[in-house]
């Protein structure tokens, strides 16, 4: 599938993303979404001009006949599925949880990611702050999104709006 209709949608929205240019918009169906893979390292990467709703039922042909209210689309970063009700970084049902469930990195702009319910981050891994700007990272932070700016010239613009960010975690800084 090509993402050209409803019809014809993706099948994933890790491809819908990778395929996404700036001048597309992607509109994600009522349900919950993870990032493909299995590890914890495993998230939704935003890049530069992605703009992402959610809210849709799957018939709409405009972008105000959504309603994130009654069509709820989750990015789920529980892996695994198996969350239970507490929400602490320790918790041993979360740690097969990605680290971030979405993740903006470098110098990017023109973001959007609107509709959405963000849920299930677990950031409680290890920080690497050596070698190369683009190698480095903080699994501590930004278990529902993170952002890093790989040098202090850098700029990350991401507008969220419509969004409920719950039930994410982490040692350092849960959002």
């Amino acid at each position: 599938n090509n993402g050209s209709s409803w019809n014809n949608a993706f099948t994933s929205l890790d491809a819908a993303i990778t395929a996404a240019t700036t001048s597309n918009e992607i509109w994600v169906a009522a349900g919950t979404y993870k990032p493909a893979g299995t590890g914890r390292t495993t998230t939704f990467n935003l890049k530069n001009g992605l703009r992402l709703y959610g809210g849709f039922n799957g018939t709409e042909t405009l972008l105000n006949q959504r309603n994130p209210a009654t069509n709820i689309t989750v990015l789920s970063g529980d892996i695994n599925g198996d969350d239970n009700t507490t929400i602490i970084a320790s918790e041993p049902t979360r740690q097969d949880n990605s680290y971030h469930v979405l993740t903006a990195r470098g110098n990017i702009s023109s973001i959007v990611v609107d509709g959405f319910t963000i849920s299930g981050g677990n950031a409680n891994g290890p920080t690497l702050t050596t070698g190369t700007a683009s190698a480095q990272y903080y699994h501590t932070r930004g278990g529902a999104i993170y952002l890093n700016t790989y040098t202090a010239n850098d700029n990350i613009y991401v507008v969220i709006k419509n969004c409920i960010l719950e039930k994410n975690a982490a040692t350092d800084t849960g959002v």
